[in-house]
């Protein structure tokens, strides 16, 4: 594993392989999922890469329509209160 990423993993020193997959939204990565494994064969670029677009692409999605519920929520409660 690299040295930077116990960044990601402070407290998982024995951290063997990682993926790091971007939440894409609107042409901009948004965050990232951050998955990590003991086993070094668990993430290799060799394994479901195209799967792993696929959830944070859905993840990103996910999060920005809880973002905007939170937002929606938040103007209902200050124009009526």
């Amino acid at each position: 594993m690299g040295a930077d990423h116990h960044l990601l993993f402070p407290n998982n020193s024995n951290l063997k392989s990682a993926a790091l997959v971007p939440l894409p939204r609107k042409d901009l990565a948004t965050g990232a999922l951050c998955f990590g494994s003991r086993d070094p064969a668990r993430f290799t670029r060799y394994h479901g890469t195209d799967f792993l677009a696929h959830l944070g692409a859905v993840a990103a999605v996910c999060i920005e329509n809880a973002v905007n519920r939170a937002r929606l929520l938040r103007a209902g409660i200050y124009r009526f209160s």
